[in-house]
């Protein structure tokens, strides 16, 4: 797809990336697992990971992956790099 300008193509995949972490929260249920909000929603991953070995083709998988509001996110050990491997 042929972009006019660099804003254009910027436009595109954050529209892209919104609808595919929507699909995602949507197969995931879209509720927190502990408290069943469906506010603040952030994605948990059972198995952590960082940027570095972040696998793009499997980034939308729900396979191991859980929603949690970021209240209950923010208390899971590996939150935020709070312990690193």
């Amino acid at each position: 797809m042929p972009y006019k300008n660099k804003q254009d193509k910027k436009a595109h995949n954050k529209r892209y990336w919104r609808r595919k972490y929507a699909e995602l929260k949507q197969a995931l249920g879209n509720k927190c697992i502990v408290c069943g909000t469906t506010n603040n929603l952030e994605v948990h991953h059972l198995n952590p990971v960082n940027s570095r070995s972040r696998n793009k083709k499997n980034c939308f998988n729900p396979e191991g992956k859980v929603l949690r509001c970021k209240e209950h996110h923010s208390h899971t050990e590996t939150w935020r790099g709070k312990r690193r491997r």
